[in-house]
């Protein structure tokens, strides 16, 4: 027998109009081979390897296919076309509407939409300058996107082929990043790339509690033999390129014996306050599923090592939530070996709250220092899945006390949610839910209270024969009351329906704003607020610009730094930009004699946001609109809060009806759910149409996590309604509503 090496099998195909040849093992998928061996960072990991987020897309022969399931093989002579080589007058119309309209938030999964949508736009036998509604789905069937609630992406395609049939010229807007976001040109850190890198891959328990034997091999490293949590992560591989890593990951002789848990004592069960005395008492006692932020950018880092000085340094690459107390953690990892850490901090492809696990920076920190090379490390989906907060899901109770006439006097509550995010008051009577605990991702606690306190308000409206609409315009405080206003019409005008007004913590930690001079024509700023699509760097620039009288070409908004900005913050950050900028208009003279100086611009957390929901049923159940309405500061940006409204109401559309974690059991023990295909997301084609409207004036707020708890609510009232029933638990997997967004209620594929 030959000692031999086998050789490296090559295909030769046509990537965007030039003949390439890659060896690679055939079953290597196009996405590994185009991103890691010919660097098209512009296609995006997402959900991969299972082909239903759409992430990945290109066009193979000018059809869309989703790259990460499809082997190298298949591309023999065939032609590939990624967003880079678009016919440049509809990659320039698609750039520009999205921008416009506000069809981009995080940016992670809109490259693959558009490429998607070019493919219906760009001149050819196929080319569809007017497309139909059922033509904008069937494009868009492979997407996923869980920050627009797909009304702007829809809008800002609409918008590009009115520009391309020369209806219309489509205006530039201000928004800095939004043009990188929509063309796939502003990195993430799973697109970093550094020479000599190493790509580090974990593997993990299979079961959530006991102990763990295995023979490592060289360039891997043992993380833990004891098993605490549902399927910690036990040991780490590195190599050459990822798809090398996992293989040797999934070569891994793991032997694991389970332990017997203990017994968990039963939860007190959760009761809804009496009240005594005369008068109308409604009480409800609700549930909620867990559910999974589900962000489709992977958790990734990546780590630097210098080891050239004295004392080695690393620069860690993050696009976490919690940047500064990941970096805490870091440097406790590696002080024994006696390494200085630093960190910039990356836009964050959505999150929600959820990027804030330590473990993969602590990991790949020691890989880096003991290989001396940078090393990367991205999880997918599943995996990201182990480690991150969810909304955990619990029961919360509420009561309503009123007169008969229907006027509410007082409502109290308590919850067992674990939240770390205050109830605030969307009513003049405000509600008193008690919700003890630790952080988990935003939206959690207010969901839960949001539900108890709205299924009690209606119930209350039946017991006094009273519109629930009404009934809630009247009790409401001036903000929410203001909010409703807006939604008269679309509550009066429809049968079947549902409303809901929720309140929900801004934020946390004193948000930042640092300002440094740099040059005699630029400043660079930083934030301790994560940039998560929600519009932040385009608010301090117009604010910056505004404030100051500088010009906004002067702003550049660097990658964060916990080391300039001090402690973690999330929550509005026009107060802090303003008074950052009023501090650059009172220096003396011009840039030139301030190279050097740092100025930082402070603000407290913002009050708490509202929303209010109205959600209107079809003759059969089906949800056909929502309708959310928010307040918008008058510093911030119209658009930008309508968008992210109209998204997270999607989020608490699909909480309604059809997302959950559950729990599976195997032989190893019962561990969560993480399968994307059985999380119940929910894609353009079965979405309702959501309608966003703001309501200008007050201070700049937060409102995202009040309208997911507002719809998640209101869709609960309205399908309450139309059966006929007390729905009390979410979601409704066997209601009419939910069999219309393909919901079936069955048992969980065996794994």
């Amino acid at each position: 027998m030959s000692d031999e090496p086998i050789a490296t099998p090559e295909f030769t195909f046509t990537l965007n109009g030039e003949e390439v040849t890659i060896a690679a093992d055939p079953k290597t998928s196009v996405l590994d081979v185009l991103r890691d061996s010919l660097g098209v960072l512009t296609m995006k990991a997402g959900c991969s390897p299972q082909g239903l987020c759409g992430c990945c897309t290109a066009l193979v022969d000018g059809k869309p296919r989703l790259t990460c399931t499809l082997p190298i093989k298949s591309l023999v002579g065939k032609s590939v076309t990624t967003l880079e080589a678009v016919d440049p007058a509809v990659r320039e119309a698609l750039a520009l509407a999205f921008t416009h309209e506000g069809g981009t938030q995080c940016g992670y999964c809109t490259p693959g939409i558009v490429l998607s949508a070019s493919a219906l736009l760009s001149p050819g036998p196929s080319q569809t300058l007017d497309p139909t509604e059922e033509e904008l789905h069937r494009a868009l069937a492979p997407h996923l996107c869980r920050c627009t609630g797909y009304t702007g992406i829809l809008d800002s395609i609409r918008l590009a082929a009115r520009g391309l049939r020369g209806e219309i010229t489509i205006p530039e807007t201000s928004r800095p990043e939004a043009r990188e976001q929509v063309l796939g040109d502003r990195p993430f850190v799973d697109d970093l790339v550094r020479p000599d890198m190493l790509h580090a891959v974990l593997a993990w328990a299979p079961g959530p509690l006991g102990t763990v034997e295995m023979d490592l091999p060289e360039d891997s490293m043992l993380l833990r033999s004891s098993v605490q949590g549902a399927g910690e992560p036990i040991a780490v591989v590195w190599g050459a390129t990822q798809g090398a890593a996992r293989r040797r990951v999934k070569e891994l002789d793991v032997r694991f014996t389970p332990a017997e848990a203990p017994p968990v004592p039963a939860a007190a069960p959760v009761s809804a306050p009496a009240v005594p005395g005369p008068g109308v008492h409604v009480e409800a006692v609700v549930r909620m599923a867990t559910t999974d932020p589900v962000y489709l950018e992977p958790e990734a880092v990546l780590v630097v090592p210098d080891l050239s000085g004295s004392a080695p340094t690393i620069t860690l690459y993050t696009a976490s939530q919690r940047p500064a107390a990941e970096l805490a953690a870091v440097r406790v990892a590696v002080e024994g070996q006696g390494a200085r850490v630093r960190s910039r901090v990356l836009p964050s492809g959505g999150s929600y709250g959820g990027k804030t696990s330590t473990v993969p920076a602590i990991t790949a920190a020691r890989v880096a220092l003991r290989t001396g090379r940078p090393v990367r490390l991205s999880l997918d989906l599943e995996e990201g899945m182990r480690i991150h907060p969810r909304r955990n899901g619990g029961e919360a109770a509420a009561t309503v006390s009123g007169t008969t006439a229907g006027v509410v006097t007082a409502i109290s509550g308590a919850s067992g949610v674990r939240s770390g995010w205050t109830c605030g008051q969307a009513y003049a009577v405000p509600p008193g839910f008690e919700a003890p605990g630790g952080p988990g991702v935003r939206g959690e606690g207010v969901g839960l209270a949001t539900l108890a306190t709205e299924r009690a308000v209606d119930g209350f409206a039946r017991a006094t024969h009273k519109d629930a609409f009404g009934v809630r315009r009247a009790a409401a405080g001036p903000a929410a009351k203001g909010l409703l206003d807006t939604l008269l019409l679309a509550w009066e005008d429809a049968g079947d329906r549902g409303c809901a007004l929720a309140c929900g913590g801004t934020g946390f930690g004193t948000v930042r704003v640092v300002a440094e001079v740099v040059s005699p024509s630029e400043v660079e700023v930083y934030c301790n607020v994560p940039e998560l699509g929600q519009g932040r760097d385009a608010a301090l620039v117009r604010i910056l610009s505004r404030e100051s009288g500088l010009g906004p070409e002067v702003f550049t908004v660097s990658w964060g730094d916990p080391d300039r900005t001090g402690e973690d913050a999330w929550g509005p950050v026009e107060a802090a930009a303003a008074r950052t900028g009023r501090s650059l208009a009172a220096l003396a003279g011009p840039l030139a004699g301030h190279v050097g100086v740092t100025i930082t611009g402070a603000a407290d957390p913002a009050p708490p946001g509202t929303a209010a929901v109205v959600v209107r049923l079809g003759a059969e159940g089906q949800v056909t609109e929502v309708h959310v309405a928010v307040p918008c500061g008058e510093d911030q940006d119209l658009l930008d809060v309508r968008r992210v409204a109209e998204g997270a109401a999607h989020m608490g559309l699909g909480a309604a009806l059809s997302e959950e974690v559950a729990t599976v059991t195997g032989p190893a023990g019962s561990m969560p759910e993480t399968r994307f295909r059985m999380l119940g997301l929910l894609k353009s084609k079965v979405s309702p149409r959501i309608v966003g409207q703001v309501v200008v004036g007050g201070p700049a707020v937060d409102s995202a996590d009040a309208a997911f708890a507002a719809t998640a609510a209101a869709v609960c009232n309205a399908v309450s309604a139309f059966e006929g029933s007390g729905r009390a638990a979410l979601p409704m997997k066997d209601s009419a509503a939910a069999k219309a967004v393909g919901v079936r209620v069955k048992a969980p594929p065996a794994r």
